[in-house]
């Protein structure tokens, strides 16, 4: 079984102990990332 975590999702262990062999993460990394980056520009861009 395949599970894809979100934000407030049960964490890690709690997913594998429920019998879930493969966690996905999604885009959700990604688009913090992102807007971290967006932040970012735009206190320097002001």
């Amino acid at each position: 079984m395949n599970f894809m975590a979100f934000p407030g999702a049960p964490d890690a262990a709690a997913v594998a102990a429920a019998g879930v062999a493969r966690i996905s993460h999604g885009p959700f990394p990604f688009r913090a990332a992102m807007r971290a980056v967006e932040d970012a520009a735009g206190e320097v861009l002001g």
